[in-house]
């Protein structure tokens, strides 16, 4: 397994060029997720070396640049749990890998207040590597996974702002894991991830969130990878890191303007080359 780091990179998103380094999280580690309330930042779960499966919860204001704190923990340790969205408020993570089980279980925090995990509900199927993550503000998408070496074309949907289980949205393009999501607040893309075939992915897939459907073909990313996330400003979506091939941990970052139909453009690179990372965007 490829060494965690506890790194926070960042970017200005209307901007083109190289991440910085913003500070580091509590605990070295990869695999888990992250959202924002637009001036907090919160990582949840995923594992480190070893690879013990965490249930760590950080937080971090995006205005100052600076070391994460502990916010507090989920409800149990997991990790592949790469699907997180939020309203501004709430923070809800979805699905992952519990002990050696995968989970459909969904946790949501108040973003602006410290403390554990709480119940959300459950996602349609117990899905790991599940992402994709996008929100209106309003909806919560949460898109693709797999488990038992199944992949799967599932879009998730949930009212943010109120408990209660996962219903379908529509589906993918094609079934998938290791996917990233952005979202200019009426249209969420979906880009890369392992479809088992290609494995390193470059499709990116697009839905209107307000409108129950399957996704279409938005365009491809500068080159296929799996296991990426992404971070929007409200225009521009850029594509972070992942694994491109033969299995190798990459830098890359690419971009799109999440507005207009095409293919993603170079953005710039990170720091290192990363694996499973964790990405928000805020003020």
């Amino acid at each position: 397994m490829a060494s965690t780091v506890n790194t926070i990179d960042y970017i200005t998103i209307s901007s083109l060029g190289n991440a910085a380094d913003f500070g580091d999280l509590t605990v070295a580690r990869a695999h888990g997720a992250a959202c924002s309330s637009g001036s907090r930042g919160v990582t949840f779960g995923g594992s480190d070396n070893t690879p013990t499966k965490l249930n760590v919860i950080d937080y971090w204001t995006f205005a100052s640049l600076s070391n994460a704190s502990d916010f507090g923990d989920l409800i149990s340790a997991r990790h592949n749990n790469r699907g997180a969205v939020s309203d501004g408020t709430k923070g809800v993570v979805a699905g992952g890998v519990v002990g050696a089980s995968t989970v459909a279980i969904m946790d949501v925090v108040n973003i602006a207040s410290t403390g554990n995990s709480t119940d959300f509900g459950d996602l349609l199927q117990a899905t790991s590597e599940t992402g994709g993550g996008v929100s209106d503000g309003t909806k919560g998408l949460f898109s693709g996974g797999d488990s038992e070496g199944s992949r799967f074309d599932t879009i998730n949907v949930i009212n943010i702002a109120s408990l209660g289980n996962a219903t379908d949205f529509g589906d993918l393009t094609v079934g998938r894991n290791g996917l990233a999501g952005v979202s200019n607040g009426t249209r969420g893309c979906m880009a890369g991830g392992n479809d088992g075939v290609t494995i390193f992915t470059d499709a990116i897939d697009y839905v209107t969130i307000a409108s129950l459907g399957n996704a279409s073909d938005f365009g491809d990313l500068t080159l296929g990878r799996s296991y990426i996330q992404g971070v929007s400003d409200g225009t521009k979506g850029v594509w972070v890191a992942g694994v491109v091939a033969p299995w190798s941990s990459d830098d890359t970052m690419d971009y799109n303007v999440i507005a207009s139909l095409g293919n993603s453009s170079d953005f710039g690179d990170l720091t290192s080359s990363i694996r499973g990372v964790m990405a928000a965007s805020g003020d």
